[in-house]
C-alpha cells in the first residue's frame, strides 16, 4: 500500500453531519496542527453543514455537494466517509474505484452479505489502496487500559466477560435507523461498538444464544438479551436494550471475571474499577467521552499507517465481523437454538492490499489476505482455501526475510491470536496463542520468576513464528525458542485442529517444532521455562585462534556467549553472560527491557549509515561446532572478508538437541554465523552470495526466518539427516501440499 515517501495523507471528509462535527472533525484538527495529516476538502450534501464543518475545522477548505467531483481531485488521497451506513456501500465503491484510501464509519455494511459483496468487490480491485472501518471502541483509552491490567495477568486468567447497557429515548424517528430495510436498528448502529469490544477482550465471539426484541412501529431490533461464548474459553452475558433508561444501582456497563479478580468498567463516565484480595481501586480515564472517545487515537493510527505504507489495524473483516455477531443474535432469536458468527461469512475475501515483508524488502499481492483474530478464522479459512485448492503461508508481523514466506494464494496472518493462556507456576510452564509477541511472554514469565532459558534477541515477533523457524538466543548450554516447546496446536490443511504434547507421536512431536509453515497453522504454543537466573556482563578480547583453544573453558564457565567477529580485526570480541541462581554484587535478573541482560553493541569499524535506499540485512547459517576452526579460516582468508573489512560478523552458539528435525542444532552443537548489515536494496540478492556459498560448503543450515537462497529438496535431504522422517509427517498432515514451498 503506497501513500507516497512518507508523505502524510491527504484526506477529505464526506459528510458533515453531528458525528463528523462532534468526533472526526476535530480529532483531524488536532492531527493536522501535529502534522499527521492535512485536509484539503469537505464533502456534504448541504451548504449550512459545511459551513459549521468548516468551523470546526477551524480553516476553510474546498468544499463539494457533488461527490463525483470530489472524487476526480486528484489532490485527494484518501477520504474519511462519515456517512448513514444505507449510504455507504456505493460510496465505499465509488472511492476505491477512484483509487482513494477510505475509512468508512462503522458498521462495515448494513447486513452480512453486503459486507461479504463490498469485501470481495475490495479485494479484486487492481492496485494498492486500502480500506478501513472507523470502528473507534478498540482504540477508546478506557478500553486500552482494560487491555493492559487484563494482560498483566494480576487478575488471572478470564473466566467470564458480561456486558449491559440501556438507553430510553431512541424513539421511532430515527430516520434511516428505523427504517425496515436497516433491520438491525438501534444494535447494529450503536452496540456494534460493544460487540467490537467484548470479540477484543474475548479473542472472539464463537456463538450466541439470543432473544431479540423490535421496535413495535418501525420493526427493527432495539433490544437484545445473549449468552455469549468466547474464543477464549469464558462465557458472558450481553444485555442491549434501547428501550429503558440506565440502571442507576449498577453503573457499571462491563464487569469481567477473572480467577484472581473483577474488573468493571462504567464508559458513560470512564471510570474502571479493580476489584482483587478483598480490596477496590477505582480510577478515572482522562480524555475518553462516551461519544467521541477513541476517534483521535483511531484516525492517528490510520494516518500514520497510511504515511508509512501498511495496512490500518481496524480492517472491513473486523468490522464484518461485529456484524456477524449483530446478525447472529438476530438469527438465533429467530430460529430459537445457538449460532455460530463465523459460519455466516467466508474468510476468503480477496486482498485489496500490498504485504511488506521485512521493512519492505520486498512486496506481494496473495488472492486472498485472512487477518485471522480467532481460531474459528484460521480453520475457516483453511477450508475455504482446500476447497478452491489454493495454496497456504502463514504469516507475523513481518519480520521474516525469506521470498517463500510469500504466496499468491491465501496468507492468513496470525498476529490478532494473540494472549498469554495461562503460566503454570509448579510446572513452569506458559501456554500463549501464537500471535503473542515474544516481549509480552518474556514479561509475564518475569513476573512470575520464570523465564525460558536462553532468550533470543528480537522481541516483537510473534511465538507462532519463532517457533516455525527455530528462533534462538546464543547460549553453548542451551538450544533454540522451538526446543522449549512442550506443547502445541496446530490448525492442518483439513481445517482441523491438532493438539501435541511429549505424550505425542515423537515423529509429529519433533516435525511439528520447526515446521516452517509446512505442516499448518500453529495456533498456541506451549513453552518450558525455568527460574530466572542473575546475570552478568563480561567481555573477553581475544584472538580466532585462542578463542578455539580456549572455546571449552568458555563454554563452561558462562551460560551465555556472544562473539563479535570485525573482519579483518586480530581479536574477537567475546561478550559473556555469567550467571547465578539468586542475587550477587554485581548481577541482575536475566530478563532486562523484555529480553536478555546483554550489553547491547554492534562493533562495525565501518558506519552502519542506513538510508531510504539501504535495508538492514540478515542471513545466518548454522554450522556444526567442530568446524569453528576450519569455517574462521576460510572465511578470514576470503575475498569477501577482504572485501568487506571492517563488517561485523556475529557467532551464536547452540546446544544440541533432539527436539526438532529441522532445528539448525538437531544433531550437533552449532555455531551460527550471522550478518546484520546495511545493504543496498538493488543488491539484496548477491551481497552474501560468496558468504553463503563458503557456509554451504561447510554443511551450514540456514536460519529458516533470515534471509537465504531458497533451498532444493534433495539439498535439505542433505543437510537435514532426518529430513525424509519430517517429509513423511508433511506428506500425511498435508497430502495435497497446501502449506508446500516446493511445487
Amino acid at each position: 500500500m503506497v501513500n507516497g515517501a512518507g508523505r502524510v495523507p491527504r484526506v477529505a471528509v464526506v459528510g458533515c453531519s453531528w458525528f463528523a462535527r462532534a468526533a472526526h472533525l476535530p480529532a483531524l484538527r488536532q492531527l493536522s496542527e501535529e502534522g499527521r495529516v492535512e485536509v484539503v476538502a469537505l464533502c456534504s450534501r448541504t451548504q449550512p453543514s459545511l459551513l459549521e464543518a468548516q468551523r470546526v475545522l477551524g480553516r476553510e477548505v474546498p468544499t463539494y455537494t457533488d461527490y463525483a467531483a470530489l472524487l476526480a481531485n486528484e489532490h485527494v488521497d484518501a477520504v474519511d466517509l462519515v456517512l448513514p451506513t444505507p449510504l455507504m456501500d456505493a460510496a465505499v465503491r465509488q472511492a476505491l474505484l477512484a483509487g482513494k484510501h477510505v475509512i468508512s464509519e462503522k458498521p462495515c455494511a448494513a447486513t452480512v452479505a453486503r459486507c461479504s459483496e463490498l469485501l470481495a468487490a475490495y479485494g479484486s480491485l487492481p492496485g494498492d489502496r486500502s480500506w478501513s472501518v472507523a470502528e473507534n471502541w478498540p482504540f477508546k483509552p478506557a478500553v486500552v487500559a482494560i487491555q493492559n491490567i487484563l494482560k498483566a495477568r494480576s487478575l488471572g486468567a478470564i473466566e467470564s466477560i458480561d456486558f449491559r447497557y440501556q438507553s430510553a429515548g431512541w424513539g421511532g424517528g430515527q430516520s434511516w435507523r428505523a427504517s425496515a430495510e436497516y433491520r438491525g436498528g438501534f444494535l447494529l448502529d450503536s452496540a456494534v461498538h460493544f460487540v467490537s469490544l467484548l470479540r477484543l477482550l474475548g479473542g472472539g465471539i464463537a456463538e450466541v444464544s439470543a432473544q431479540v426484541g423490535w421496535h413495535p412501529e418501525a420493526h427493527v431490533a432495539d433490544r437484545a438479551f445473549a449468552d455469549l461464548v468466547y474464543e477464549n474459553g469464558a462465557r458472558g452475558r450481553f444485555t442491549v436494550d434501547f428501550t429503558q433508561p440506565p440502571s442507576a444501582q449498577d453503573p457499571y456497563q462491563l464487569v469481567v471475571k477473572c480467577t484472581a479478580g473483577t474488573l468493571k468498567a462504567n464508559f458513560t463516565h470512564s471510570q474502571l474499577l479493580v476489584e482483587s484480595g478483598g480490596k477496590e481501586q477505582l480510577f478515572g480515564v482522562p480524555d475518553d467521552p462516551w461519544v467521541a472517545g477513541g476517534v483521535y487515537p483511531m484516525l492517528r493510527h490510520w494516518c500514520e499507517a497510511l504515511t508509512k505504507g501498511v495496512e490500518p489495524s481496524c480492517t472491513p473483516m473486523e468490522g464484518l465481523k461485529d456484524v456477524a455477531v449483530i446478525e447472529a443474535m438476530i438469527e438465533s432469536g429467530r430460529v430459537g437454538r445457538p449460532v455460530a458468527p463465523a459460519v455466516l461469512h467466508r474468510q476468503l475475501n480477496g486482498c485489496g492490499i500490498q504485504i511488506q515483508a521485512y521493512a519492505g524488502l520486498s512486496r506481494f499481492k496473495p488472492q486472498h489476505l485472512v487477518n485471522a483474530t480467532s481460531v474459528a478464522d484460521v480453520r475457516t479459512a483453511l477450508r475455504e482455501a482446500a476447497s478452491r485448492g489454493l495454496k497456504v503461508r502463514p504469516m507475523g508481523v513481518g519480520n521474516n526475510w525469506t521470498r517463500y514466506a510469500h504466496t499468491s494464494g491465501v496468507a492468513i496472518n496470525v498476529t490478532g491470536l494473540s494472549g498469554i493462556q495461562g503460566i503454570d507456576r509448579q510446572r513452569k510452564t506458559v501456554r500463549a496463542a501464537a500471535g503473542t509477541r515474544m516481549a509480552d511472554i518474556t514479561r509475564a514469565l518475569a513476573a512470575q520468576g520464570l523465564s525460558l532459558p536462553s532468550l533470543p534477541f528480537l522481541t516483537d515477533g510473534t511465538i507462532g513464528g519463532m517457533v516455525a523457524t527455530a528462533t534462538h538466543g546464543t547460549s553453548p548450554r542451551w538450544g533454540t525458542v522451538s526446543d522449549a516447546v512442550v506443547g502445541m496446536t496446530l490448525a492442518t490443511a483439513s481445517g482441523d485442529l491438532l493438539v501435541l504434547d511429549e505424550r505425542s507421536d515423537a515423529d509429529l512431536m519433533r516435525a511439528a517444532r520447526v515446521s516452517v509453515g509446512l505442516l499448518g497453522i500453529v495456533t498456541e504454543v506451549e513453552l518450558q521455562a525455568v527460574d530466572m537466573k542473575w546475570a552478568r556482563n563480561v567481555r573477553i578480547d581475544i584472538s580466532p585462534e585462542d578463542f578455539v583453544r580456549m572455546q571449552a573453558v568458555i563454554f563452561n564457565q558462562y551460560e551465555h556467549v556472544w562473539v563479535h567477529w570485525v573482519l579483518g580485526k586480530p581479536q574477537l570480541i567475546v561478550q559473556c553472560l555469567e550467571t547465578s541462581p539468586g542475587p550477587q554484587e554485581g548481577f541482575s535478573p536475566y530478563v532486562q527491557n523484555d529480553a536478555g541482560n546483554w550489553v547491547l553493541a554492534y562493533h562495525h569499524a565501518v558506519p552502519l549509515r542506513p538510508t531510504a535506499d539501504t535495508v538492514m540485512l540478515s542471513m545466518q547459517y548454522g554450522v556444526a561446532l567442530p568446524r569453528l576452526a576450519e569455517a574462521l579460516q576460510v572465511i578470514g582468508a576470503s575475498p569477501f572478508a577482504a572485501q568487506h573489512a571492517g563488517r561485523e560478523i556475529e557467532l551464536k552458539f547452540l546446544k544440541q538437541s533432539p527436539a526438532s528435525f529441522l532445528g539448525p542444532n538437531a544433531d550437533a552443537d552449532v555455531v551460527l554465523f550471522n550478518t546484520y548489515w546495511p545493504t543496498e536494496r538493488a543488491a539484496v540478492d548477491r551481497t552474501f552470495d560468496d558468504l553463503e556459498r563458503m557456509l554451504q560448503a561447510l554443511d551450514g543450515r540456514p536460519h529458516w526466518g533470515k534471509f537465504h537462497q531458497a533451498p532444493r529438496v534433495d539439498e535439505l535431504a542433505r543437510i537435514y539427516p532426518h529430513w525424509g522422517r519430517f517429509d513423511a509427517v508433511r506428506r500425511q498432515l498435508d497430502p495435497t501440499g497446501m502449506f508446500s514451498i516446493f511445487d
